[in-house]
């Protein structure tokens, strides 16, 4: 509100609806609290973990970085719901913290969790 304009303005109440059918279309339903499926498996796979070692993907063996609380079936779920593929076998690895000193200071890097994903033969992840 500017300071020019120094009365409020009055706010009419609205009518209230003669029939029920009309009140049944006022009623606004909020947007559904679930996340999509997408979102859910974004969340559990964080991003690719580019190596060299796991750049072989000849093998069909895929290694991705995946949220801490992260178990084997959400990532089977979430590969088969972003990639189309079937998942053989995941190996789930920690990465562990690595303690840093630069310029005097003492820090670490943060540890996390990745897993590797053994592909059923003939299948391949192309967008990665």
């Amino acid at each position: 509100m500017s300071w020019l304009n120094l009365r409020k303005k009055e706010t009419v109440p609205a009518a209230a609806p003669k029939t029920e059918a009309a009140a049944k279309k006022l009623v606004v339903t909020p947007k559904s609290a679930e996340p999509q499926r997408d979102e859910v498996h974004a969340a559990v796979l964080l991003r690719p973990h580019v190596t060299e070692k796991g750049a072989d993907t000849e093998i069909g063996v895929y290694a991705f970085e995946v949220a801490q609380r992260a178990n084997k079936r959400q990532i089977a779920a979430a590969i088969k719901g972003l990639y189309r593929v079937e998942p053989r076998k995941i190996a789930v690895v920690p990465i562990t913290r690595k303690q840093t000193f630069v310029r005097g200071r003492k820090g670490a890097k943060g540890g996390g969790k990745k897993a590797y994903v053994h592909l059923k033969p003939g299948q391949k992840i192309d967008n990665l």
